[in-house]
Formats: C-alpha cells, structure tokens, sequence
C-alpha cells in the first residue's frame, strides 16, 4: 500500500513526503479528495501504517484474526483501485 500510494503521487506529478503521515496527508489531499480514487481509501492506509509501526516497534503487539483478514482485505481493495486509477491517468 505505501508503494501504490507513492507510485500514484508521483505519477500525478507529486513528490511523495518522507514520512508516513506526510503520505496518508498527501494521498488523501491529492488523490483521495480529488475524486481519483474512492473515498475510505487514505483511511484503509493509515489503519495499515499504523499496524505496521505497531507490529515492528511494539515488543507484544498481537493481531487478531479479524485484524489481520480485515487489513488483508483492505489491502487488496486499496491496491485494485490504485491500480485502476494510474491505468486511466494513460
């Protein structure tokens, strides 16, 4: 998701940000409240960032099943509208 969300910035003509909360900013300002993707989806990447950051610097981090078949499937959504929307920029 953090690669799709950079790819799409810079193929809009952005310099992606440094920082992961710089990227969900920039996603959601440039691509989401655009109309380029559907809404929800600057949501789904910070839900997944911040899970990501708790699983690697949290030393007892533990994720549900739930959790995780949720964020899987967000994943999923969030890559295929990307997707769709950098192959209607062409």
């Amino acid at each position: 998701m953090f690669h799709a969300a950079h790819a799409i910035l810079l193929l809009r003509g952005f310099r992606p940000p440094r920082t992961h909360k710089g990227l969900v900013h920039m996603f959601s300002l440039n691509i989401e409240k655009q109309g380029l993707v559907k809404k929800g989806l600057s949501k789904m990447l910070s839900e997944a960032l911040n899970a990501r950051q708790e699983g690697t610097y949290t030393v007892d981090a533990e994720f549900t099943k739930g959790e995780g078949e949720k964020l899987t499937g967000d994943a999923k959504e969030f890559l295929a509208e990307v997707k769709k929307s950098m192959e209607g920029k062409g």
